[in-house]
């Protein structure tokens, strides 16, 4: 019978090195401030891309809010109302432009604003006239809210 020799002959040689395998608990410390690091700065950066969606909704709503302020207003671009400035929106107190007006949000509005939400619209009237000789009115709608924290 052939006798079968191994690369280490005697068990001398693993009681000689004791650390064959495993890892020692400053690497394990190592690995996991690396792991920890690279947690938080994930983590962060979904906290920060979830704010600027937040705040991406807000100013949707405030451009979908202005539209529907500026829908409201073309009915009272009418002749028979023009100066009239208690039934017209558009006509400012005593004929002296410019002027600022709040604009009242319904309570229940479709687009459901939280607390903090307020329009209001300022009405001026460039000195120079329409082709066809008419008096032109521009409106610009201020929309104000409260920035997500």
């Amino acid at each position: 019978m052939k006798k079968i020799s191994f690369p280490f002959p005697d068990q001398s040689y693993f009681l000689k090195k004791k650390s064959i395998s495993g890892f020692t608990l400053v690497e394990i410390l190592i690995a996991f401030v690396i792991l920890t690091t690279a947690v938080i700065g994930l983590s962060s950066s979904f906290v920060a891309s979830h704010k600027y969606v937040k705040r991406s909704r807000h100013r949707l709503a405030a451009v979908n809010l202005a539209r529907t302020i500026l829908e409201d207003l073309k009915a009272h671009v009418r002749q028979d109302t023009w100066t009239d400035d208690t039934s017209n929106l558009l006509a400012c107190p005593g004929a002296s432009y410019p002027c600022t007006k709040n604009y009242n949000l319904p309570v229940m509005y479709p687009f459901n604003l939280p607390l903090g939400w307020s329009a209001t619209y300022f009405i001026e009237q460039p000195p120079a006239l329409d082709i066809n000789g008419m008096q032109m009115r521009q409106v610009t709608v201020n929309i104000h809210w409260d920035e997500p924290t």
